[in-house]
């Protein structure tokens, strides 16, 4: 990975007043001038130093910030947080966007500046020869899709879930469907309770039903940070350090059951932004809506926190699946879930997918996946 740290730190003239460096989460200088931009414009837990750098490490990559500034009038900047994976035997990366939803910030709304700012990301990269990059945009923070839009493709996968939390209680709740409703006022009668954990002291009762969610749905190497231990060590280490991170930023809700824990879900909080993360139910408490009760009680604590948005997200793969349906009986506000592809050094990306073709890759076979050349080929099959 050391060619990935080369230009760490540094600085040029891009776009005439705008120039950009390249912030490290794990340097403290950098680190401070990442979170002194959070600062000045709403973000979310995902855009944080830290997480990019333990998202960076699950995905056997480098977390970076590429910061963009106006030399002649510092109000106006750009931050965009991305991951650089290193290409086989070569010098040059690709990059890709943290899991969740850190799209690029602008301390600025000015169209002039977002479109600078943007051409000044794809020309930072190009210099960094960036094959391609995968960035997720954020569906609750604007972001400039013209823009955007100039220097690569803007793609919309789906609808996303969240709940007013600026609204009164007797709106957010009509604002839920009717058995969902019936059911959380079932549990309730049923004797579950909800309780709150922000020290993320209770991590080992809250990890079993997760354990069991995952099994459930195939997703045991879903949160993989090496190969050098087994799937659920590892998901278990990467929640431990994710607790670090999120202590002060987020809590843990946990479903109870005369004192059992049948259910329970990591929330980030960031901003006034709350994150439904992670969650789990314990296989033998599916049909009990434990779920339900617990969202409800987040959002009802987090209202009188006086928090802007609850986020619960979309389906899997931003699909109108079961998990969309489930959440969209929460509320009838809904988001855009849309992706920014652009590629900076075309002959590079080129060359990569003609190498991947070669290999055996086919671009109908990999549909819309992006980049083309990380699909799997038919000899990886």
């Amino acid at each position: 990975m050391d060619g990935l740290m080369a230009t760490r730190g540094t600085s040029s003239a891009v776009g005439g007043a705008l120039a950009h460096r390249w912030l490290d989460p794990l340097a403290s200088e950098d680190a401070q001038r990442w979170a002194n931009l959070l600062g000045r414009t709403r973000h979310d837990f995902h855009h944080l130093p830290a997480y990019v750098a333990l998202e960076a490490e699950r995905l056997g990559g480098r977390g970076f910030a590429l910061l963009v500034e106006d030399r002649r009038d510092p109000s106006r900047a750009a931050l965009l947080p991305l991951i650089l994976r290193a290409l086989p035997a070569s010098a040059a990366c690709d990059a890709i966007s943290p899991y969740g939803y850190p799209a690029p910030l602008f301390t600025s709304s000015s169209p002039s500046f977002e479109s600078a700012a943007v051409e000044a990301f794809v020309t930072a990269m190009a210099a960094r020869r960036v094959a391609s990059a995968f960035v997720r945009l954020h569906p609750l923070l604007g972001c400039p899709e013209q823009a955007l839009g100039r220097f690569g493709g803007v793609v919309e996968h789906g609808p996303t879930v969240w709940i007013d939390l600026q609204a009164n209680e007797a709106t957010q709740w009509a604002g839920y469907r009717g058995t969902h409703r019936n059911l959380i006022r079932r549990a309730g009668r049923d004797g579950l309770q909800v309780q709150f954990d922000e020290a993320f002291a209770r991590l080992d009762e809250f990890y079993p039903v997760y354990a069991q969610t995952m099994d459930r749905v195939g997703a045991s190497d879903m949160l993989s940070l090496s190969s050098s231990v087994s799937p659920a060590q590892d998901e278990r280490r990467y929640l431990e350090r994710l607790a670090t991170l999120l202590r002060g930023r987020g809590f843990l809700a946990l479903v109870e059951q005369q004192g059992q824990v049948i259910a329970g879900g990591v929330f980030t909080s960031c901003a006034g932004i709350v994150q439904y993360h992670l969650s789990g139910t314990a296989t033998a408490w599916q049909r009990a809506s434990p779920t339900r009760l617990m969202l409800d009680a987040v959002r009802r604590r987090q209202t009188a926190r006086g928090d802007w948005r609850m986020h619960l997200g979309g389906g899997v793969g931003a699909k109108q699946d079961p998990l969309f349906r489930f959440k969209r009986g929460f509320s009838p506000h809904r988001g855009r879930f849309c992706s920014w592809r652009v590629i900076p050094c075309p002959d590079l990306h080129d060359r990569l997918v003609a190498d991947w073709q070669a290999a055996g890759g086919s671009r109908e076979a990999a549909g819309e996946f992006f980049p083309v050349y990380r699909a799997a080929t038919n000899q990886q099959s």
